[in-house]
């Protein structure tokens, strides 16, 4: 555990002083509730003063310092408090010796600092199974008590039992991620492979803020970009190596840990904000359609504590090209070319990844010069920035006609259309699903009315007029000769 127990962060610390008359001490145990514990929280005591008889006998009684804390109480502690026979006096506190919050606060963070330093071990140590912890049969005297929240923090009278109420929130972690086709941050998006994919995770800090840790593991399909991590608290940028540790090499098998420093924490207050903003790459291990590309956050804090994950999903999609007759044959020998507009100038390229299968290629990457088919799948393509695609066709099998206009492939970000855009080939015929792409053998002049066939017409018809001005032409000039 850290030494992050500084004034604002210790909330809620408990001092608590038992003392009775010698017929109650002499049978007397004493008792420490604490209220609104927090389930699976662990609560300690530390005994720091004993209640002793006095050495002249009778019913008197002083307060004596427990051997693990005299150095603690003769050193920093003495700046706060000293024991005069059977009272605790609080140094330069008003109020007839009575310490305020503050005062109390400070005490408690050295104390447990000093308890941590020297391994002193807790009097007694119990996990929340309800809102309610108690310790039962304490010795009368003098106790610390702490959380794995934050520390607690508070004084009571002499009374022999005390109630201490747990004032500290465990904080919570919120993870989204950007969906550009509309600015906004969900738990989900869309993207092609090869885009930068912004996240952001909101820590919402608690008072008693100690040992704060946020994980943020990536699957295999997104690569982070350690350079574009930023911290704020408020209208503050934080500062690496100051404020906080940046980590790619985690022990847990996480992406990447941000680590936040003891002196950022003992400056937040209940409810805080904590930002984190930061990119990764779609790449060519991303998973496809009905599988997505997660993102996991959880903060780790306290002790041992750790709130629940935060996750975003990030979907990439696919289609199959299948190119056929107008029986529904498949045939091959057909090229290609993919682009993002329906005038065919925004090619995008692709990448050949094994058979059969192509993809958007990275900035490294050599593309292929067209895709080659027969039966092809194209992955990794966004569904909502860009939805619409176009095939056009630039080469027709042989014996087929070459298509005239592009071939348009809509994607959107549901699982019916995903599951359309998977074709079913059985025998070697197109059966459904996909984008079947269909060439026509035969002439590539239109039946009617296209402006092959008017040109056509036109040439046969000036032909025939030809012949018939050359008849007319011979003929007169037969009748001129006899």
């Amino acid at each position: 555990m850290k030494k992050a127990k500084t004034l604002l962060s210790v909330i809620l610390a408990v001092m608590l002083v038992f003392t009775m008359a010698l017929t109650s001490f002499a049978a007397g145990e004493g008792s420490i509730t604490i209220a609104n514990a927090v389930s699976g929280q662990t609560y300690s005591v530390y005994k720091m003063f004993s209640l002793v008889p006095s050495s002249v006998g009778g019913e008197s009684y002083l307060y004596e310092a427990e051997d693990a804390w005299v150095a603690f109480l003769s050193g920093d502690g003495a700046d706060y408090v000293e024991v005069d026979g059977d009272t605790i006096i609080w140094v330069g506190a008003e109020n007839d010796g009575v310490a305020d919050a503050d005062a109390v606060a400070e005490f408690a963070k050295l104390a447990l600092d000093y308890a941590e330093d020297n391994n002193i071990t807790a009097t007694e140590s119990k996990s929340a199974s309800s809102s309610t912890v108690e310790f039962t049969g304490l010795d009368l005297g003098y106790y610390l008590v702490d959380s794995s929240l934050g520390a607690l923090c508070g004084l009571t009278s002499t009374n022999p039992t005390a109630t201490v109420s747990e004032k500290n929130d465990q904080p919570k972690v919120e993870k989204t991620v950007l969906e550009d086709s509309t600015g906004e941050y969900g738990s989900a998006n869309t993207a092609t492979i090869g885009d930068t994919v912004s996240y952001k995770t909101v820590i919402t800090a608690q008072e008693g803020a100690e040992n704060y840790v946020l994980h943020d593991k990536m699957e295999s399909g997104l690569t982070f970009d350690a350079t574009s991590v930023v911290v704020t608290n408020g209208t503050t940028t934080l500062t690496s190596g100051t404020d906080y540790t940046l980590s790619t090499s985690c022990a847990d098998g996480c992406t990447f840990e941000i680590d936040f420093s003891d002196a950022f924490e003992a400056t937040l207050g209940a409810n805080e904000e904590i930002v984190v903003t930061y990119t990764a790459t779609l790449n060519a291990n991303a998973e496809i359609s009905t599988s997505t590309n997660d993102n996991e956050t959880h903060l780790n804090y306290g002790d041992s504590n750790r709130t629940n994950s935060s996750i975003t999903t990030t979907e990439t999609f696919k289609f199959d090209l299948v190119k056929t007759d107008e029986n529904n044959t498949i045939i091959t020998g057909a090229q290609f070319k993919f682009y993002a507009d329906e005038d065919c100038t925004d090619e995008i390229k692709l990448v050949l990844v094994s058979e059969g299968v192509y993809r958007p290629a990275l900035a490294d990457e050599t593309a292929v010069d067209v895709i080659e088919a027969g039966t092809v799948t194209i992955v990794g393509l966004d569904s909502d920035v860009q939805s619409t695609y176009y095939l056009k066709e630039t080469q027709a099998p042989e014996g087929y006609n070459l298509l005239t206009s592009p071939v348009t492939v809509s994607l959107t970000d549901d699982n019916d259309n995903a599951a359309n855009l998977v074709a079913e080939i059985a025998d070697d015929k197109y059966v459904q699903g996909g984008v079947q792409v269909i060439n026509d053998s035969g002439s590539i002049l239109p039946s009617t009315g296209g402006i092959g066939t008017v040109i056509f017409y036109v040439i046969g018809g000036l032909l025939v007029a030809g012949a018939v001005v050359l008849l007319i032409t011979k003929k007169k000039m037969s009748a001129e000769t006899k």
